[in-house]
């Protein structure tokens, strides 16, 4: 299941480059990650032109710390592909702010009210 739900993300990736995917945290999506970091890594798949929208986070907590989700998402995937560290978006971002801007994409609170993903979630 982790490689087709992975080359489900690497063929959105490979014919819009400028993806915006929605990735989520927990035990499931782990195989699919190391698939993508993979195929990374192989330079078989180019992230440089996507961004990604973590559908989970803990308002307030920062990146740093290790029961963050964007912590998760930096150990499992982030760190071990070429995407530019500047698409990548949280739910919360950290902070108290209910919406942040992404490459003309917005993201307001919860999963339930993302704006502008595209390609398939893992959710």
């Amino acid at each position: 299941m982790s490689r087709k739900a992975a080359h489900i993300l690497a063929a959105q990736v490979t014919l819009k480059p400028e993806s915006v995917l929605g990735l989520a945290t927990g035990s499931t999506p782990i195989g699919t990650y190391d698939c993508l970091a993979e195929w990374c890594k192989s330079g078989d798949l180019d992230f440089s032109k996507a961004a990604t929208v973590n559908l989970d986070e803990y308002r307030g907590l920062d990146h740093s710390n290790d029961q963050s989700y964007y912590y998760f998402m930096n150990k499992h995937l982030y760190s071990r592909i070429n995407i530019d560290h500047q698409k990548l978006s949280c739910a919360h971002n950290g902070s108290d702010s209910h919406c942040v801007s992404l490459t003309g994409y917005v993201v307001c609170g919860s999963k339930e009210a993302l704006v502008g993903l595209d390609g398939a979630s893992l959710k």
